[in-house]
């Protein structure tokens, strides 16, 4: 079994967004914004037919009002991305769905957006333009509607943020209220300590299990993203091949230095 696709699909289980109250402004009807790039390195357009034309106009027609093409113009890869969609339910009531996605949860690191390439973004969804008209692994066009955030529906107020953009070289642009990199450089010390507690109590002849369990009955606090990703990791240790998934934890590629 090969070790990549397995934390692959852990993944793909982890929540991806969320919920968080957030201010915005008064609802009203749903009109199509661009949101602010924070760099001049990074544009957002519309997504629209004229500026997708190797695409169908009948499929783009579809995408959801507020999905955008999130334009890469500099030479270095994108490597980490996060997009808050807030939302105002038919109550009122204002809720926050962070988007993310980074080169750092694979032991083969793959950019989020290459150089002077561009990544469709619509609530719930990313999709590489590359891919969008070609079979491939992952999100495909009919996800652009915003069916993947079930928020929209009746939503009377949808605006999209750019809050994080971290390029290959660690320098990072945006308000950053997610604190992206800070939880990317605590995921891979998660990753990095508790495959060594495991192995440690492995060389002991302990049990795995014990520890595993010990962590697992712990509950770390939401803003808390060390104890919160150790958690995770030790639910995949304790449901998967454990030799194969040590390695694919310690072998998980290691964040730049982060860097304004």
């Amino acid at each position: 079994m090969k070790l990549e696709p397995l934390l692959f699909v852990v993944g793909l289980l982890l929540v991806h967004w969320t919920h968080v109250a957030f201010p915005m402004p008064q609802a009203g009807m749903l009109v199509a914004q661009m949101p602010a790039s924070p760099t001049p390195l990074v544009s957002a357009l519309p997504a629209t037919p004229a500026n997708l034309p190797q695409l169908d106009a009948a499929i783009v027609e579809k995408f959801h009002r507020q999905a955008f093409i999130l334009a890469n113009n500099s030479d270095r890869a994108i490597v980490g991305l996060v997009v808050q969609w807030v939302y105002s339910d038919a109550g009122g009531h204002p809720i926050t769905h962070n988007v993310r996605s980074d080169s750092f949860m694979q032991v083969t690191s793959h950019p989020v957006v290459l150089p002077h390439a561009r990544l469709l973004v619509a609530p719930g969804a990313f999709v590489n333009e590359a891919n969008i008209d070609k079979p491939h692994i992952g999100l495909s066009a009919e996800t652009m509607d915003g069916r993947l955030d079930k928020a929209t529906e009746g939503a009377s107020g949808i605006a999209a943020t750019i809050d994080i953009i971290i390029f290959d070289d660690g320098t990072i642009a945006g308000p950053n209220t997610t604190r992206f990199d800070t939880e990317l450089q605590n995921r891979k010390l998660a990753a990095t300590v508790l495959a060594k507690q495991i192995r440690n109590a492995i060389a002991k002849g302990e049990d795995p299990s014990i520890t595993l369990t010990r962590i697992m009955d712990s509950a770390p606090s939401r803003d808390d993203t060390l104890g919160t990703w150790t958690l995770r990791y030790a639910r995949m240790l304790s449901r998967g091949h454990l030799h194969g998934q040590l390695e694919a934890l310690e072998n998980l590629p290691e964040p730049p230095s982060f860097h304004k």
